[in-house]
């Protein structure tokens, strides 16, 4: 009764998602998918690819009619979402890093059980090795629009491509400017834990929705660049192995962080009350199904001519 449930549920659910589609898909397409669906079991793999695919679409709806997703867009867009999702990876791993103060009750925690501090340095490592696979697929990406932007005069890439840098030396000037103002103690209190002053506390959260802005705005500054940009198969397929290194260090990163939670609310329940750890750990499920799911993409169509 169960399994027949979810299957319905499941079907019922992917009948919503085909209609995220463009118009003219589902024009040419809906109801040749509707009897697919009925015909093959539904996994939620197929959900997830239900929903890209429907992203993909919109992306690229001047492929309709014809075939859908050319294997070259499906691959760009595949690493385009891998090398996304590890942005907003990265936040969730610096909010669980937080559980490092203040660095007294740390090292009394993790001297009475070091296994708390060894699973953090796994998960810092695996971070660095995205990071890595990231700094691998990036250096030939820009390379490549660099030149591709020149030889064209595509001074609309140029310009998008100045957006991070710009969006990371306005941080700098914030922190530069404000910084100091922003860690005052209310009376002048230098004790950690101190309350901020009013206008502290506005310059920090001021400084968090500048971050996400700069984040956000890089993001689509970088994902236009790559649109607009010729990119060749063969490039993109090189790609995919810094970009499967990536979706490692995501997972195994997803994993230590699981296994730290456990740790600490287990043995060290006390380094948990600031913490948002729910929010990072919904974050960092939702990166890593994404991460599997666009390598699975982009391994299927790496492996189509």
């Amino acid at each position: 009764m169960d399994k027949g449930s979810n299957k319905n549920k499941r079907r019922r659910l992917a009948r919503y998602l085909l209609w995220l589609y463009p118009q003219v898909w589902r024009e040419r397409y809906l109801a040749e998918m509707e009897e697919l669906l009925q015909e093959h079991p539904l996994t939620n793999w197929t959900l997830i690819d239900l929903f890209l695919g429907s992203i993909d679409a919109h992306l690229h709806v001047n492929l309709i009619p014809g075939r859908l997703t050319a294997m070259t867009y499906r691959l760009r867009n595949s690493e385009i979402v891998i090398f996304c999702a590890f942005v907003f990876y990265t936040l969730a791993w610096l909010a669980v890093r937080l559980v490092r103060d203040p660095l007294a009750a740390w090292q009394q925690a993790t001297q009475q059980h070091p296994e708390i501090k060894i699973t953090l340095n796994i998960v810092d490592g695996l971070e660095g090795l995205a990071l890595l696979g990231v700094a691998a697929g990036a250096l030939p990406l820009l390379i490549t629009i660099f030149a591709f932007a020149f030889k064209k005069k595509r001074w609309d890439i140029l310009g998008l491509l100045a957006v991070p840098p710009l969006a990371f030396i306005t941080l700098v000037g914030y922190l530069l400017v404000l910084g100091p103002a922003s860690t005052q103690k209310v009376n002048g209190n230098t004790a950690p834990e101190a309350s901020l002053t009013p206008l502290a506390f506005l310059l920090q959260m001021g400084f968090v929705i500048l971050l996400l802005a700069g984040v956000i705005a890089s993001l689509v500054s970088i994902t236009l660049c790559l649109k607009k940009s010729q990119l060749d198969k063969p490039l993109l397929d090189l790609i995919l192995l810094p970009a499967g290194i990536v979706t490692l260090g995501i997972t195994g990163g997803l994993v230590g962080t699981i296994v730290l939670i456990a740790l600490l609310y287990t043995e060290a329940p006390q380094l948990t009350s600031v913490v948002p750890l729910a929010v990072s750990l919904i974050v960092m499920l939702a990166t890593g199904l994404i991460t599997l799911t666009a390598f699975r993409q982009g391994w299927i169509a790496r492996a189509n001519p």
